[in-house]
């Protein structure tokens, strides 16, 4: 469970509070891992309006990293304002596939060689880790959009020391590192990212200090 707060906003968006909070339950179970995550939170803008933005995510990744489902609802007052539903295969590891789309409109994308899927991604992070510092790129499919694969470039920096706060024991004693992702559309040639998120990733696959850009603004 991770509260979430306003770093900072954009000159000119207008965004004055952002608070909320996001909940995540990540599990592995007999054929794959699940993935259920729901986040709320609530802009407030110097006009006076303030706008609730809801977002849930549903995904089930194979543990071979060959299959994948994905259910995505996007909410803003209460109103549905996206919905991204399908499925994607690997015909192999590394080997490329397809990503089939029921919602927002049936359509099918093409995956291309190298394509991995979220929590794949995530194994390939942590085993690669050691090596830190680092800067990794890889292209990876999360259906939270209907367009298509992303390229994320992964920076990570040196090891961090434990920390000893007794408010983190279940973390007490994991070795951490410092971890800033940036995600672009894959084959764009975009120089600016679509998305970028930074944090402490810890050996066990757990992130903290997270800071998640939006564009017009940023949260803790």
């Amino acid at each position: 469970l991770y509260k979430m707060t306003l770093v900072s906003a954009r000159g000119g968006s207008g965004v004055e509070t952002v608070q909320g909070e996001m909940i995540a339950d990540w599990s592995e179970s007999c054929d794959g891992w699940t993935l259920d995550q729901r986040s709320v939170f609530d802009v407030g803008y110097s006009s006076g309006q303030n706008v609730r933005i809801i977002s849930n995510i549903a995904t089930w990744e194979s543990l071979d990293g060959l299959q994948y489902r994905f259910n995505v609802t996007n909410k803003t007052n209460d109103e549905v304002t996206e919905r991204t539903e399908g499925h994607a295969n690997l015909v192999a590891e590394k080997g490329g596939g397809k990503a089939q789309f029921e919602l927002p409109n049936p359509k099918t994308s093409e995956l291309p060689a190298g394509t991995i899927f979220p929590t794949e991604h995530s194994r390939v992070l942590l085993r690669d880790i050691g090596g830190a510092p680092m800067i990794l790129s890889h292209v990876v499919f999360d259906g939270l959009t209907d367009e298509g694969p992303l390229q994320v470039s992964t920076v990570i920096g040196g090891e961090v020391a434990p920390d000893p706060s007794p408010s983190m024991s279940p973390l007490k004693g994991l070795r951490s590192w410092p971890t800033q992702m940036a995600f672009f559309h894959a084959g764009s040639g975009a120089v600016e990212p679509e998305q970028e998120i930074g944090m402490r990733l810890f050996e066990n696959g757990v992130g903290d200090v997270m800071v998640l850009d939006f564009g017009d603004f940023k949260v803790r």
